[in-house]
């Protein structure tokens, strides 16, 4: 797991750790990094937790081989475009960029948030990773909780925006770097989200303009696994997910479907929806049953004791038995349709989009929420919901 120490104090502990447990920092300057591969080009020395997602375009841009490892890759886009090579990356990561020269780095999040950083101020300097766990097991004495963030917690099921449960530990938003350098520490946004107006086309070119984008995340999610898997449900996020999955070539074995089942509860089971997801996108199908009898609460309290953190789900019941088995099976990436749901977060725009086009009618009828006028409503207006809504149906 990443661990970034910048400053005297916060050096010592990283180090201090490090001893611990056999792990030995890179040092350059001020700074100290554990649990990341490194390279040097130039003024630059770089760091990557996590992964790239297109490498190879950066490779054809920097006239770089194809089989360039990562670090380097990154290290010579700092060389060529300074602070803001970050804007280029895409992928899963937390990157660390320091410029010797100047005595500045930069620790950067990815643009979407698909890994986690975290980080606390200590003296001059900071500890910053990827999990709370990680800072509380470096600072000299646990934490208090953050009682405004504990008590939404628990009223809401969430924190506020950059809080952790952790008394003075942060947590650094998507899209945003922390910079360090002898005068401190700040957090700022290195990218934002720009509005390009409504897509034009037909209903069948923006359904399948979203299908194109959906399979093309799949595939770069998948694209370095030897057996890939998707942990089925009943619904259409999973679905898409499943759809994108089969069309994939895996390097060693076919992807596989994993789903949990309630047989005893039919109320709950997707099993008809499940398998015949499986069935229309051709892939191999394990189903796991609930266990009635497995314990709710043990596999919450081994997250607990493992991450010092309660989980933030109350399904670790169901999940850890399907885990284990794709273990077994020799799943190496698990996907799955968890936030899917997001997609109809753009939804009250619809009704923008609506009266923006002089269809009055059709947006009063959408704030009624009314579900037998919906299909005719889905038209071809450009919004998210209506390519979903093409794509699907």
């Amino acid at each position: 797991m990443l661990a970034v120490a910048w400053g005297e104090r916060a050096v010592e502990l990283l180090d201090r750790a490090a001893t611990r447990t056999g792990a030995t920092p890179e040092r350059a300057g001020r700074l100290a990094v554990v649990g990341a591969r490194s390279a040097t080009d130039g003024s630059w020395r770089c760091w990557i937790s996590g992964r790239l997602t297109n490498a190879e375009e950066l490779c054809e841009s920097f006239g770089l081989p194809p089989a360039t490892e990562t670090p380097a890759l990154i290290a010579r886009t700092h060389a060529r475009l300074g602070a803001d090579a970050c804007e280029l990356l895409r992928g899963t990561f937390v990157v660390v960029a320091l410029d010797r020269e100047r005595e500045v780095a930069m620790i950067v999040r990815d643009h979407l948030g698909g890994r986690p950083l975290v980080y606390a101020r200590v003296g001059d300097g900071a500890l910053l990773a990827e999990h709370e766990r990680a800072i509380v097991d470096l600072l000299p004495s646990a934490p208090g909780p953050d009682r405004m963030a504990l008590t939404q917690w628990i009223e809401r099921g969430s924190t506020p925006p950059g809080r952790t449960l952790f008394e003075g530990i942060r947590r650094i938003p998507p899209a945003h770097r922390a910079m360090l350098s002898v005068d401190g520490m700040a957090i700022e946004p290195y990218w934002r989200p720009r509005y390009e107006g409504v897509a034009a086309g037909s209903r069948e070119a923006i359904a399948e303009r979203l299908r194109t984008a959906a399979f093309a995340a799949v595939q770069r999610a998948a694209q370095e696994a030897r057996r890939p898997a998707v942990s089925l449900s009943g619904g259409l996020d999973s679905a898409c997910v499943a759809a994108g999955l089969a069309v994939q070539k895996a390097s060693v074995s076919p992807a596989l479907a994993l789903a949990g089942v309630f047989p005893r509860h039919p109320e709950t089971d997707e099993r008809e929806l499940i398998e015949a997801t499986a069935r229309h996108t051709g892939l191999s199908l394990e189903l796991i049953p609930f266990d009635d009898r497995a314990s709710i609460l043990a596999p919450a309290l081994e997250h607990i004791d493992r991450w010092s953190l309660p989980p933030v789900t109350p399904n670790l019941s169901v999940w850890k038995p399907l885990m284990a088995k794709a273990r077994q099976l020799g799943v190496d990436v698990m996907l799955d349709g968890e936030g899917g749901d997001e997609l109809f977060g753009f939804a009250p725009y619809l009704i923008t989009d609506m009266l923006r086009t002089g269809r009055l009618l059709a947006a009063w009828r959408l704030t009624r929420g009314s579900r037998k006028s919906e299909p005719k409503l889905t038209r071809a207006c450009g919004c998210v919901r209506c390519a979903y809504t093409a794509s699907v149906g």
